[in-house]
């Protein structure tokens, strides 16, 4: 995702943030703002502009995941697909309180239907602040504009860690489901 559009998101997103966004529960703490066109009420600004582009960069994503690693039929990846709302998240370096929580994206109520957990990093802390996957001894350090995909699955267990410094981890995620199986 281009630089510019990272840095106008992460602005949109103080300029809207309110005590409402605040996510603290079961070792989860952070800031989240969900962006969709069914709740451009609450951050029209957000979805008016960046809405389209933000749709075209996690499409083309995910058509290079499809390619790159060999998905050709319906066996391998739905035909017919959704993609969730956007969910732009702040980590606050240095925070005490946070605890990393490792989890899947598939399960839980409602869940079952995601198939490809796909997160841009809006943002490149000084210090941690990777994605972890502890299964594959694998650390996806956050840089600016970069995008990683995977699979939703149990078998994909991930978590944030905790980033130092002064810079926030910002990132952008969403979810494509299957519509039909």
């Amino acid at each position: 995702m281009p630089q510019m559009i990272c840095n106008k998101l992460i602005k949109t997103f103080e300029r809207n943030l309110s005590p409402n966004n605040r996510i603290d529960g079961l070792g989860d703490r952070y800031d989240e703002m969900i962006i969709a066109p069914e709740k451009r009420n609450s951050h029209v600004d957000i979805w008016k502009e960046f809405g389209t582009k933000i749709l075209d960069i996690f499409n083309v994503g995910l058509l290079t995941y499809r390619t790159d690693c060999g998905l050709k039929t319906s066996k391998q990846l739905p035909d017919k697909m959704d993609i969730e709302e956007f969910s732009l998240k702040k980590y606050t370096p240095n925070d005490a309180r946070f605890k990393k929580r490792l989890h899947s994206d598939s399960v839980g109520e409602g869940l079952n239907s995601r198939f490809v957990t796909s997160i841009i990093y809006l943002s490149t802390p000084e210090q941690r602040g990777e994605t972890e996957f502890p299964a594959a001894d694998l650390r996806v350090t956050p840089i600016q504009g970069s995008m990683i995909i995977f699979p939703s699955t149990w078998t994909y267990i991930y978590a944030e860690n905790f980033c130092r410094g002064i810079i926030p981890k910002y990132t952008l995620t969403t979810h494509f489901r299957a519509t039909s199986l």
